[in-house]
């Protein structure tokens, strides 16, 4: 009896799963039709989605003031030598270094533009 139970518990937790991702694809299907049409109406690649992001239908590029064809996506880049983590370098000995390295690590936005293709961050 208790195997038919947990069996039973087992697949309820699937079935949820199951529902609950289908419901956040098919939202963000509704929620991409912005996006889409972008694409369609700038002629922008997949290859060039897949590669620099999502377009921004209301960015201007800083270098040829083309709307609507920016490409943005976030990003982790080094930023250059954490202070703190200089620091705990010290104090350990640089044991510490093995795990984390000096570099702190931000997050940004690259941008791209398919029209003159530049890249720009921030």
């Amino acid at each position: 009896m208790p195997v038919s139970f947990w069996g039973f518990v087992i697949v309820s937790v699937l079935v949820i799963l199951v529902i609950v991702f289908v419901s956040a694809v098919v939202s963000g299907l509704k929620g991409g039709s912005e996006g889409l049409a972008l694409v369609r109406a700038n002629g922008i690649s997949p290859s060039d989605i897949a590669k620099h992001g999502a377009p921004s239908g209301s960015m201007i590029c800083p270098h040829c003031q083309t709307k609507g064809r920016v490409l943005t996506k976030m990003i982790t880049r080094k930023a250059g030598i954490s202070g703190g983590k200089a620091t705990g370098a010290l104090l350990t000995g640089g044991v510490s270094l093995l795990a984390t390295g000096l570099s702190r690590k931000e997050t940004m936005t690259e941008a791209h533009c398919v029209n003159c293709s530049s890249t720009w961050h921030f």
